[in-house]
């Protein structure tokens, strides 16, 4: 099973974001945008996790203690890569997201799951591989204003291709 623990958006700002994502798929050469109901912030990439291990990851989750926290969302950015790259909106870093993260991958780590070991960016992947203007992307993220998700919970989630399609399905929902 290959499992990460994401914050994950209400349907209001889904829709608000998977619009921009089809503005800018208009203007994009190429790209491998995600699908409105994928749309996640990653707290904790797991990856490949025998099935025997879920119950464990999920009591790991229930000993995480944090606070409610508004998570805001502005701005186009890109990770470069070779011929394409991977657009994302940023995440404002905040004292209760970090110390959620913090929390959350240290019992992790601490109860045998490694966990990455690379400083905490926060994002929302808007598309991988993207060839297009990034002026005009960014335009039409900045027309989105800033974006304001509350959040409460977290989740443990399942990835895997159905019928070929990338596909997140929640398995375990903790609230913070």
């Amino acid at each position: 099973m290959r499992l990460f623990i994401s914050i994950n958006f209400n349907e209001e700002i889904c829709n608000k974001i998977y619009d921009a994502i089809c503005e800018i798929k208009k203007i994009s050469n190429k790209g491998n945008f995600s699908r409105k109901e994928n749309l996640h912030v990653t707290l904790a990439f797991l990856g490949e996790i025998n099935p025997e291990d879920v119950d464990k990851i999920k009591a790991c989750m229930d000993r995480v203690k944090g606070e409610n926290f508004d998570m805001h969302i502005q701005g186009l950015g890109r990770f470069k890569r070779t011929g394409f790259d991977i657009y994302w909106i940023g995440i404002e870093q905040s004292h209760a997201m970090n110390k959620l993260h913090a929390l959350l991958n240290n019992e992790l780590n601490d109860n045998g799951f490694p966990v990455e070991l690379r400083e905490f960016k926060p994002h929302l992947t808007l598309g991988r591989q993207v060839i297009c203007h990034y002026q005009e992307a960014k335009k039409i993220i900045e027309d989105l204003g800033l974006i304001i998700q509350p959040v409460n919970k977290f989740s443990l989630m399942l990835s895997e291709r159905k019928n070929g399609k990338l596909t997140y399905t929640e398995l375990y929902t903790k609230n913070i």
